[in-house]
């Protein structure tokens, strides 16, 4: 798997909250979740959160998925970028594609699409690159 394989797959996909299937749609933690079951490799996942965590003040993803993570300070492909949202909540993930680009989805009319990491206003709310702690070999060889 490669980038240009994770893009010809996934863009334009539309979002749907909790979304976990390509064809129905998904939310930016299912993006993640089949790019990583593409590459062999399932993540653990809630079996639902509130859609609006955010305005609740909870940090989503580094309260329930930090435990496969270890940040890390020079992404790489396949690390998870994790950004702030509303109030300074950590609560949207990335995928990283190289050293200037990631994948991701919001609820937006575009759905997956893929974004520079050096975009001012991502860049102000980029919370830190996160690589996966378990088979990084695997992933690693798999994907070259």
């Amino acid at each position: 798997m490669t980038p240009k394989d994770i893009i010809n797959k996934y863009l334009g996909v539309p979002f749907k909250h909790m979304g976990r299937d390509p064809r129905t749609g998904l939310d930016c933690w299912g993006l993640i979740k089949c790019i990583y079951t593409d590459a062999g490799i399932d993540l653990f996942d809630l079996e639902s959160y509130e859609i609006h965590f955010a305005l609740l003040g909870k940090n989503y993803f580094i309260e329930n998925y930090s435990r496969q993570w270890a940040r890390v300070e020079s992404p790489q492909f396949m690390d998870v970028v994790l950004f702030r949202t509303k109030g300074n909540v950590v609560n949207h993930a990335g995928l990283v594609l190289n050293e200037s680009r990631f994948i991701h989805t919001g609820p937006s009319k575009l759905g997956v699409i893929v974004s520079r990491l050096g975009e001012l206003s991502i860049f102000q709310r980029t919370a830190g690159f996160y690589r996966y702690k378990h088979d990084q070999n695997k992933i690693l060889s798999d994907t070259v």
